[in-house]
């Protein structure tokens, strides 16, 4: 938290951009050819679905794979030709459709050796993937630069916060651009906070495929950890649009027949990575116990947000991390490396929001540094902008306090030999007051004796007496 002047909701945007072109989503595959993955891929992931669920029905087939009804049963006439799977009629079956719904298939003998088989090459049992190509088209229409957020949804996020103008306005058209931005700043000022809340603001849904299909090979993209799935709703057709024309659901609708549900809806993904980030974080990387590939934080943020908290301080240098990302962050598209050598281009669909206590100088050369086009500086707060910092935090904990309480606070906070002060301070000393209050039995209060208690077990400072 720094700053305190408060902007107006819209002041000072950037004028919205004009709408895209509406895309729907992709239909169902109506045929095998037309999932984009090969039969013999497709019959292998039956045949281990209905290993691991036991005897299943074509719509349970169906419901499992994501795939439509016609392409599921041409997969089941050719594991029947096959003689790979057999079926048993259901006993007392009433539903419509005998003849297509009123049967389970169950594994034949070849089938077992068949499954035994695809299994030592990939475990991966699940919905059916989707085509990188059809992945790419989608990512680009629903990514934050298409579909940016609004004026408004950047100001109610950035709310809580007490932010100079020029900070705020400066955060709010980075934030809208929906490109690389670099949140600098002494530590302990809110820069994590501010963007861990303008990336959780989002109400928007996005598509994402639950797995890749390239080259044979499977690349799980949907994490249960990152992506937070909500069911599809139709949204009333006099539904007026949003303030820049543009709604990820309304590109997605489907035009025509149902929709392929190789595809989940997920809230817009927020994936924040910190220290832990190393160079091999970046590629794909294969499990080979299950015999797929995870894909990338970069790739599962897709049509999100990635934050590379604390940069500078991970075991991948700056300079090295930048490199990787020249061409990904300039040309919106990533290539990815298979273990058998072959390249993959991916769309680079992500807004990659860096924050940092470093100088930005020395993170990395000028060349590298303008790969991020915005750099915003949260400075430290002011003695007007603390007492509004602790005003809120004090509002928020249900306390009340005199001007003249807070101005002790501030005085506190600013007489020589204490640190620069920063916007958690307040929430820091508060909490120790509630503390020590409950240590005596009695009610918090904002007083000078209970603000120096509080200063002297918070602040480090030998050469101080007090």
């Amino acid at each position: 938290m720094a700053g305190l002047i408060a902007v107006e909701p819209g002041a000072g945007a950037a004028p919205a951009a004009q709408p895209a072109p509406a895309e729907p989503m992709p239909r169902a595959p109506r045929s095998v050819a037309e999932t984009g993955v090969s039969p013999v891929y497709l019959d292998e992931l039956a045949l281990k679905t209905i290993h691991n669920a036991g005897p299943s029905t074509l719509d349970e087939l169906m419901r499992r794979m994501g795939l439509s009804l016609p392409v599921v049963q041409e997969v089941k006439e050719r594991l029947t030709r096959r003689g790979l799977i057999e079926a048993a009629g259901i006993p007392g079956y009433a539903g419509p459709d005998y003849s297509t719904f009123g049967y389970r298939f169950s594994l034949s003998e070849r089938g077992e050796q068949r499954v035994a088989a695809a299994l030592q090459r990939s475990r991966y049992v699940g919905l059916a993937p989707v085509p990188i190509e059809q992945y790419a088209d989608l990512a680009r229409v629903q990514s934050l630069r298409a579909c940016p957020a609004t004026a408004d949804q950047i100001y109610d996020a950035l709310s809580p916060f007490v932010l100079q103008s020029i900070v705020r306005r400066a955060l709010a058209r980075a934030f809208h651009a929906g490109r690389p931005a670099l949140i600098y700043g002494d530590t302990g000022n809110g820069k994590t906070s501010i963007v861990d809340a303008y990336a959780r603001s989002f109400g928007q849904a996005v598509w994402i495929p639950a797995a890749l299909y390239a080259h044979g090979h499977t690349i799980r993209v949907y994490d249960s950890a990152v992506h937070h799935q909500i069911e599809p709703e139709a949204a009333p057709a006099d539904e007026a649009p949003a303030a820049n024309g543009r709604r990820p659901i309304d590109l997605l609708r489907a035009e025509s027949g149902p929709p392929d549900r190789r595809w989940l809806r997920v809230r817009r993904p927020v994936v924040s990575v910190g220290g832990e980030l190393v160079a091999q974080h970046l590629e794909l990387a294969y499990d080979a116990e299950g015999g797929y590939y995870q894909a990338p934080p970069h790739v599962q943020a897709q049509d999100g947000i990635l934050i590379i908290d604390d940069f500078g301080r991970q075991r991948l240098r700056p300079e090295d991390l930048l490199d990787r990302w020249i061409v990904p962050l300039e040309r919106g598209y990533d290539l990815l490396s298979l273990d058998a050598g072959e390249r993959l281009l991916v769309p680079f669909e992500t807004c990659v929001l860096f924050s940092t206590n470093l100088s930005p100088t020395d993170l990395a050369d000028e060349a590298l540094l303008r790969r991020i086009p915005y750099k915003v500086n949260i400075p430290n707060p002011n003695g007007q902008e603390i007492a509004e910092i602790t005003r809120r935090e004090c509002d928020r904990r249900g306390l009340t306090v005199s001007p003249a309480a807070i101005d002790s606070l501030v005085k506190a906070l600013f007489r020589p030999g204490q640190p620069t002060p920063k916007g958690v301070f307040p929430r820091d000393l508060l909490s120790i007051i509630e503390d020590g209050a409950r240590f005596d039995g009695a009610a918090p209060e904002l007083t000078p004796e209970a603000i120096e208690d509080a200063c002297q077990v918070y602040f480090v400072s030998e050469d101080v007496r007090r």
